[in-house]
């Protein structure tokens, strides 16, 4: 019986990580593509309106890139809540993640960016707040009113 060297398993060794990345890359690429982890994306137009969350918190954008919040929290425990203006804006939609809403509070002087996000295509599953990234169960979640 012949003793196999290690110059003859390297180019077995070689396909097999080959069609390994292939067969990773195919994966991923066909559930990004079939929806199942498709991202949350939405226009100014889908963003009007006043949305609703827990304890009467609200926001109401108006096409004008202005909002007006009730009673919403600007910090994890809930606790600190404003009833304030400002203006948002809505930056590029990156890739495989949840389109951010920034918002720019008049009063306290405040911004809250990349932590407001659109769920799922137009918001169509809301608006939440992330305050970790990592862990989705730590947010407060709004949705549209009506």
């Amino acid at each position: 019986m012949e003793q196999v060297t290690a110059t003859k398993r390297r180019p077995r060794l070689l396909i097999i990580g080959a069609a390994l990345v292939c067969a990773v890359t195919v994966g991923t690429w066909w559930v990004i593509g079939s929806g199942v982890l498709s991202s949350g994306t939405i226009t100014p137009a889908q963003l009007q309106g006043k949305w609703v969350g827990a304890g009467g918190a609200s926001l109401d954008f108006t096409a004008d890139g202005k909002f007006c919040a009730e009673k919403f929290p600007v910090q994890q425990d809930l606790k600190d809540r404003v009833t304030t203006c400002g203006t948002w804006e809505l930056p590029p939609a990156g890739n495989g993640a949840d389109q951010s809403v920034d918002l720019y509070f008049d009063k306290p002087s405040l911004a809250m960016t990349s932590q407001l996000m659109a769920a799922g295509e137009g918001g169509k599953d809301g608006l939440y707040v992330s305050w970790n990234p990592d862990d989705l169960s730590q947010r407060f979640d709004l949705k549209r009113e009506g």
